[in-house]
């Protein structure tokens, strides 16, 4: 059904992805990863590249995922799905990733993920560090406040812990 080109398939095709993400299996990262490889329906392939974010964390994803996000014949929607995956990421060795692409990248949209991916590591002592830099330096104001923003966040956070 996946593999079908047929547009009236799409809708199911979609729902089909989403029934391969939710499984607790450990192939389902690299079932997703081929359907994101094959010639499908750019609404399905987005859908299986978010799915992706949700697997658990490895090396392979996030080396795939990165690839997406700097991959400038990537959709602009494929390319923020990507990084949106890797900022779902809690991993504190995902950190030096995501701050790596948002130091790359010229997309704001792109960089935008890039801070909240941030926000979400569980390395907050490292990110709080990062965003602070990125809220004094950062000349585009929208990517100040978002860092500003991101910031606040790991500050709820770690309010509400105590």
């Amino acid at each position: 059904m996946i593999d079908s080109t047929a547009p009236e398939l799409n809708r199911m095709s979609d729902r089909a992805a989403f029934a391969i993400a939710l499984h607790d299996d450990a192939r389902v990262e690299s079932i997703l990863t081929e359907l994101i490889k094959k010639p499908v329906a750019d609404s399905i392939r987005n859908r299986a590249i978010f799915w992706l974010g949700y697997t658990p964390e490895s090396q392979t994803k996030n080396t795939f995922l990165a690839d997406i996000v700097r991959n400038t014949q990537e959709s602009s929607e494929a390319r923020q799905q990507a990084m949106s995956a890797l900022g779902m990421s809690r991993a504190a060795t995902t950190l030096p990733l995501l701050e790596t692409l948002y130091e790359t990248m010229t997309s704001r949209d792109l960089k935008r993920r890039a801070l909240g991916g941030i926000a979400h590591s569980d390395n907050r002592d490292g990110a709080a560090a990062y965003l602070i830099r990125v809220a004094e330096n950062e000349k585009e104001i929208e990517l100040r406040k978002s860092a500003i923003a991101s910031l606040g966040r790991i500050a709820g956070e770690k309010v509400s812990a105590l």
